[in-house]
């Protein structure tokens, strides 16, 4: 779903592909926390990616 939000600013393959390997390692990381921080709650990957949702157009001002 990622590399699709992107498709229209990043037309080449190599730029999709790029974004969904990041977001898939980025939700694997999450996993492992959630199972090792947070004794298998989805709430610390919850909160940081909700923290990203927010901080990330702050960037873009």
């Amino acid at each position: 779903m990622h590399g699709v939000l992107f498709w229209e600013i990043i037309r080449n393959m190599a730029g999709i592909t790029a974004i969904v390997l990041l977001t898939g390692t980025i939700g694997y990381l999450m996993g492992y926390i959630n199972e090792k921080l947070g004794n298998g709650s989805i709430i610390p990957s919850w909160i940081t990616h909700s923290l990203a949702n927010i901080m990330t157009p702050l960037f873009f001002i």
